[in-house]
C-alpha cells in the first residue's frame, strides 16, 4: 500500500512537469503560458519593491535556456527511469528529445523571448489544427489491474536525490547497480 501511495505521488509529479514531453507546438505554447504567468509575478514583485524570483524577471528573459536547463536536470532523468516502469512513455521521451533540440535551436531566434509574440503563433497554430476534422486519432491504453510491488531487489526508478526533492522514501530497498555487479554474498 506504501509503494502504490508512493508511486501515486511520483506519477503526478511526472504529470505536473511533462510538459517538455508534449509535441512540439503544445509544448512551446505551455511554456510562454508559464513564462507569461511568472513574468507577471515577477512584474507584481518588482511593484512591491522586492527582489524579483529567478526566471521571473521580464527585463532578463532567457527562456530557451532555461528550458534546456529543466529538461536536461529534471526532466528527462525522471522520465528516463518513469519510463522503466512504464514504457508506454517512450512516445514521451522521443517529444522530450526532439523538444531540446527546438529550445537549443531558438536559442539563436531573437524573438525567442517575446512571449506575446510566440503566444501569438501558438494560438494561430492552435486554431489551424483545431479546424482539421478529417483526423482520426485513437487512443488505446492498457491498464493493469495488479497493484505495483516493489521488492528488495526492484530497481528504484529514481536517484537518491529526486526521490528526496519528490518527499518518496525506499525503506529497505536497494538501489539499482550496474549490470555486472554479483549480489553474492561470500
Amino acid at each position: 500500500e506504501q509503494d502504490t501511495k508512493h508511486m501515486l505521488v511520483i506519477g503526478l509529479h511526472v504529470a505536473d512537469i511533462a510538459n517538455p514531453c508534449k509535441p512540439w507546438m503544445d509544448c512551446k505554447r505551455w511554456t510562454y503560458m508559464l513564462m507569461e504567468e511568472w513574468f507577471r509575478q515577477g512584474d507584481k514583485e518588482r511593484a512591491l519593491g522586492l527582489d524579483i524570483s529567478p526566471m521571473m524577471d521580464r527585463s532578463k528573459p532567457n527562456i530557451p535556456r532555461g528550458q534546456i536547463g529543466f529538461i536536461g536536470y529534471i526532466v528527462r532523468p525522471l522520465f528516463e527511469h518513469w519510463h522503466t516502469l512504464f514504457t508506454e512513455t517512450a512516445t514521451c521521451l522521443t517529444h522530450l528529445r526532439k523538444n531540446e533540440e527546438n529550445w537549443n535551436e531558438m536559442q539563436s531566434d531573437v524573438d525567442a523571448n517575446n512571449v506575446r509574440l510566440q503566444l501569438d503563433q501558438a494560438a494561430a497554430h492552435s486554431r489551424h489544427k483545431n479546424s482539421v476534422r478529417d483526423v482520426d486519432i485513437k487512443v488505446s491504453i492498457q491498464v493493469q489491474q495488479q497493484p505495483l510491488k516493489l521488492n528488495k531487489r526492484s530497481p528504484v526508478p529514481f536517484t537518491p536525490e529526486q526521490a528526496e526533492a519528490l518527499h518518496v522514501e525506499y525503506p529497505n530497498i536497494e538501489m539499482r547497480q550496474d549490470d555486472d555487479d554479483d549480489d553474492d554474498d561470500d
